[in-house]
């Protein structure tokens, strides 16, 4: 996601699932912070739409679960996540 939307998703996402720990990375290649997060996450929004293919095949190469938001924006993920748990 870009940054912004990601931010304001966050902020979204806190509000409605207060107690939540949601933790953004913008990394572009794989760094030890993102293979963390794709192995320990509870759940890992990943904006495939935004993002380059190195942080793609990093965290696919560490987790088999993962939301894709349909765009890029903060609704998107929010809706994305939301599904994911029903």
């Amino acid at each position: 996601l870009m940054e912004g939307a990601a931010r304001r998703g966050k902020e979204a996402l806190l509000k409605l699932y207060p107690g939540l720990n949601v933790e953004l990375n913008h990394d572009h290649v794989a760094t030890p912070a993102l293979i963390n997060l794709a192995e320990k996450a509870d759940y890992f929004i990943f904006a495939s739409g935004s993002s380059k293919h190195q942080a793609f095949y990093t965290v696919t190469d560490y987790r088999k679960e993962i939301i894709y938001p349909s765009g890029k924006g903060a609704s998107s993920m929010i809706a994305a996540f939301v599904s994911a748990l029903d």
